[in-house]
């Protein structure tokens, strides 16, 4: 899967990464990815267009559960744990939730395409990222900074208070989704015997 260019947060949450977990990630196999998609159906005949609607569907839905998905990636759950650990060294621990809220609630899945030929089918999604302007953002927290030091010391500033200062910011930028990264997923499936298995994402 191609990555989207740059960092979506603080250097440590990768636009790239939040993709694969809005996908259901990449750290099962292709019958393990089968196996939570396509439950219940995998034995039926994908031909028969009734059973390809319930499956694609299906497929739709479950990538459309951010939430599922991004609980179901180990990637995305490391990475999050991450975050999460970086705030509570500063002290910021309590704003995690929220921050975390922010960003799966800005994320956009649009079906584009799907298609079936023979043995193979694929389904194209567009995935919309909310994300910060970084060289905007570094002037927000310089200019955060020159306030304080107006009436503090540099030796006496709350580097607790100011990183809770500077999340609020990075949330704030995100429920504004004023800036956003877009790029094209496509989930593809093969057909073994009558089974049918997710066999990449990309």
């Amino acid at each position: 899967m191609k990555k989207l260019k740059g960092i979506l947060l603080i250097g440590v949450l990768m636009i790239g990464t939040l993709l694969l977990a809005a996908c259901g990630g990449t750290t099962s196999t292709p019958e393990e990815v089968a196996s939570k998609y396509l439950e219940n159906i995998t034995k039926k005949d994908f031909n028969d267009e009734n059973v390809k609607k319930e499956t694609l569907d299906l497929i739709h839905s479950s990538v459309s559960n951010k939430e599922d998905a991004i609980e179901a990636s180990k990637n995305i759950s490391e990475m999050f744990d991450s975050v999460k650990k970086e705030f509570e060294s500063y002290g910021a621990g309590e704003k995690f939730e929220e921050f975390k809220k922010a960003t799966i609630d800005g994320i956009k899945i649009e079906k584009k395409k799907e298609t079936v030929e023979n043995d193979i089918a694929e389904v194209e999604y567009l995935i919309t990222v909310p994300t910060i302007d970084q060289l905007e953002f570094k002037k927000k927290i310089e200019n955060l900074v020159a306030e304080k030091l107006k009436n503090t010391k540099l030796e006496d500033l709350d580097k607790n208070e100011l990183m809770n200062e500077a999340v609020d910011l990075i949330i704030s930028e995100i429920k504004k989704g004023e800036k956003l990264e877009s790029e094209d997923i496509t989930i593809e499936l093969k057909k073994d015997g009558k089974n049918w298995a997710i066999t990449s994402t990309y």
